[in-house]
């Protein structure tokens, strides 16, 4: 498997999310010394800034149904969210999370008085096959005038450039609360 290390203090505050790809045999038990770091030629995306990207980064699953597992970054500061779609052929070092790409879904709120700038890392979730598509699924989290909202967005959805929250989701859930959290639980009822 893959990881992925957001560090919001790189780059003088822009952030940085750091994807590292695994690797047969895994890393050897380096001598004292000889360490090899983790993000050294590793694909990278970077914020503006001040951004801080990095705070908010979560394992969403296979979205797409095309065998590579995606990555959902929140991005509070810009009042967003990404989808960061699996690619067999790496990403580049260090590119921008601004700059056009077909490997990036951005999720922006449309409703009213909706926002994303106080998502944290508990308002965001890839959460498995909840549809029963094939697909993986995903809760994002957006805070609203009356508390928040919780939006299920469904995966096998073809969807490119920027995209509505409240268009994408097959469901969502009102409440009073601001402190939400969310996460998949797998199948506990087994249906």
């Amino acid at each position: 498997g893959d990881l992925a290390v957001g560090l919001p203090g790189a780059n003088g505050g822009t952030g940085k999310v750091t994807v590292v790809n695994g690797r047969p045999g895994g890393w050897p038990a380096p001598n004292l010394g000889e360490m090899e770091p983790l993000t050294a030629n590793s694909p990278s995306f970077l914020g503006g800034s001040g951004d801080r990207l990095g705070t908010v980064i979560q394992a969403a699953g296979d979205v797409h149904s095309d065998g590579l597992d995606d990555l959902l970054v929140g991005d509070p500061d810009n009042n967003r969210g990404m989808l960061i779609l699996g690619n067999a052929t790496n990403f580049a070092f260090e590119q921008s999370f601004d700059q056009p790409a077909n490997s990036r879904i951005q999720l922006i709120t449309q409703g009213s008085g909706e926002s994303l700038s106080s998502l944290s890392a508990t308002g965001l979730a890839g959460v498995g096959d909840v549809t029963n598509d094939g697909a993986a699924d995903m809760l994002v989290t957006v805070s609203t005038t009356n508390g928040s909202r919780v939006y299920l967005l469904p995966g096998d959805t073809p969807i490119f450039g920027n995209q509505g929250l409240d268009t994408l989701s097959a469901a969502y859930l009102d409440t009073a609360s601001t402190n939400v959290s969310v996460a998949g639980v797998g199948d506990v009822n087994n249906d």
